[in-house]
């Protein structure tokens, strides 16, 4: 039985906003003055694929892992991470990837981060495929961009990551 060799991890997170100070609430007669943590808020972006990875590389063996959270990708729904929501029926005519459930993080290997294609609609040289929380990827024939989005969203504004962090590995096959 071979032995793994992978090299690696090639770590990608996501940008978080600047953190907002607590600001003292101004005194009621009789109370004394208190400070109030907020949370930053959601980093909220626009396009439909988030590249992270400029160059995967060629002839090796691809090994992702990701983890994260992202909220309101449909209503009345609580927080999601990479596999998506197991138990939610959509269309698939609202996915793009049918074979992956609603929610569930995507992987895309070339193209750009204004693709808008699908499941059934590939560009030459575009692989399109979920990652979920984990997944190994064949050996490219060149070189070419990692790309994420969530499975459902038509833009990377229909919903808020709260955290998002994807590495990869690679090994010879």
């Amino acid at each position: 039985m071979p032995i793994e060799r992978w090299q690696g991890p090639v770590t990608y997170e996501l940008p978080r906003p600047a953190q907002v100070q607590p600001q003292p609430l101004a005194p009621q007669q009789g109370a004394h003055a208190l400070a109030v943590a907020l949370q930053p808020p959601p980093l909220r972006m626009i396009g439909q694929w988030l590249r992270v990875a400029d160059l995967l590389p060629a002839k090796r063996l691809i090994k992702i892992a990701a983890s994260g959270m992202w909220l309101n990708l449909y209503p009345n729904r609580g927080a999601i991470g990479p596999d998506g929501y197991l138990d939610l029926t959509v269309p698939p005519e609202q996915l793009i990837l049918a074979s992956a459930p609603p929610g569930a993080l995507l992987g895309k290997i070339g193209g750009s981060t204004a693709d808008r294609i699908t499941g059934d609609k590939k560009a030459d040289g575009v692989i399109l495929f979920p990652i979920g929380t984990y997944c190994v990827v064949p050996p490219l024939e060149k070189a070419a961009p990692l790309f994420v989005a969530v499975n459902g969203a038509q833009t990377l504004a229909d919903f808020e990551f709260q955290a998002l962090t994807v590495q990869f590995w690679t090994s010879e096959p």
